[in-house]
């Protein structure tokens, strides 16, 4: 997998994680617990099979997975911002 296709799927897989939490009866918190392991399940798993170096590997682990809980805020807040003369 390529840098940008992981980044792509990182976002992608995030956006549906948080679309189908939101359907779930859970808490805010349980659900935002479930997303960050979600993630970093994710993150654990994919960032093996990106075809880049071991030291930038390495560097989106140590980025990434401690910084989870973070972006996936980040990437909510985007999903319900309502933009005017972009969103309705």
């Amino acid at each position: 997998m390529e840098l940008k296709n992981f980044i792509l799927d990182f976002v992608n897989t995030t956006k549906t994680n948080i679309i189908e939490l939101a359907k779930t009866e859970l808490s805010n918190n349980n659900k935002k617990m479930v997303l960050d392991q979600r993630i970093i399940d994710f993150l654990d798993n994919t960032i093996a099979g990106i075809k880049v170096n071991f030291i930038l590997k390495l560097a989106l682990k140590k980025i990434l997975l401690p910084n989870v809980s973070v972006i996936t805020q980040i990437i909510f807040d985007l999903l319900k911002a309502r933009i005017e003369g972009i969103t309705k």
